[in-house]
């Protein structure tokens, strides 16, 4: 469970199963900065469930919030 807050963060899953899940969507923000993708679920067989966050602030020509790859099993809630 990941704490209500700010976190300024561009992230790459790289492979890993992974359950992300936030206190509370209005108030646990990951903010890209406006730099590149806020969450990058590269390509891979693995999965992937994204809960209770507001993600903002990313930037890419295309997929700027979340991309995500090939044969990945992405759950966002």
């Amino acid at each position: 469970l990941v704490s209500e807050g700010i976190y300024y963060e561009n992230i790459s899953f790289n492979g890993k199963n992974l359950s992300f899940i936030g206190q509370d969507r209005e108030t646990t923000i990951i903010d890209g900065g406006g730099l590149d993708r806020v969450l990058y679920l590269e390509d891979g067989t693995y999965s992937v469930t994204i809960d209770n966050f507001t993600i903002k602030n990313g930037n890419a020509d295309h997929a700027g919030g979340i991309k995500v790859g090939n044969d990945v099993t992405a759950i966002l809630l």
